[in-house]
């Protein structure tokens, strides 16, 4: 591994932090990027493929993609500031940090271009990557991606009024689980393992974490609409988009 970062193994424990599927066995390590101490699983040669995960989401959550490409590929995963076991950030997040941290990591670890597959929120972080990192961006691949949608004006004010760190960190202690419950179309062997690992592995603290995340974020989900941005997109863009999602 080519590295202008100092880089800091993970111990066993923290792979099987809450929420982390145990089942992802790419090599796992911290990195500091821009003051931040990023988790990062690295694995594989070739051209490289970075994953970003959804909202609430971490790295480990590519269990059945990432590792299946390490053949042919070296595949970075990233737990984006704030999520998972990456270091939480006093200031806040936004698209644009996220983005700007995923370029840190690049020239960090001496990689000079990748693709970018990013899904829900890992999917808008990636398209802000590729708006304005285009020399360091392969492609993009967005799966079921964030901001690609213009909300109307009365839920983009209700949402405003909703994500409110005080009221979320009331209900969703209470309500997770009913919500994970129906994040899935599609109930089979691999949604229902995904929820056991969640309410097995979870941390209630880990929620409080969450809300603040999602909070950061609020302008940028509602009020950000990429459609209008894809013509000035310089590289390539695959999409990955189910009919009901």
């Amino acid at each position: 591994m080519q590295a202008l970062a100092q880089i800091e193994p993970m111990s066993s424990k923290d792979r099987a932090g809450p929420g982390r599927d145990r089942g992802f066995l790419l090599d796992q390590f911290y990195v500091r990027v821009d003051g931040c101490r990023l988790a990062v699983a690295d694995h594989g040669t070739g051209p490289c493929l970075v994953f970003l995960h959804g909202l609430s989401g971490n790295s480990t959550h590519w269990v059945h993609v990432a590792p299946a490409l390490t053949a042919t590929h070296r595949v970075i995963c990233v737990d984006l500031p704030g999520c998972g076991n990456s270091e939480r950030q006093a200031q806040g997040y936004t698209v644009k940090s996220y983005a700007d941290c995923v370029a840190g990591l690049l020239q960090a670890l001496g990689i000079p271009r990748a693709w970018v597959i990013g899904h829900s929120l890992g999917g808008m972080v990636a398209t802000d990557f590729g708006l304005r990192f285009p020399e360091l961006s392969s492609g993009l691949v967005l799966v079921n991606p964030a901001g690609f949608q213009r909300f109307p004006a009365w839920m983009r004010l209700g949402s405003h009024l909703v994500f409110q760190e005080p009221l979320l960190n009331r209900v969703l202690p209470r309500t997770w689980k009913s919500l994970l419950a129906v994040v899935f179309q599609t109930k089979n062997a691999h949604t229902e393992r995904f929820i056991q690992m969640v309410e097995t592995t979870h941390d209630d603290s880990d929620i409080f974490d969450m809300t603040r995340v999602m909070c950061s974020l609020r302008s940028d989900f509602v009020d950000t609409d990429h459609l209008d941005h894809l013509a000035m997109l310089k590289v390539p863009v695959h999409l990955i988009w189910g009919s009901k999602d």
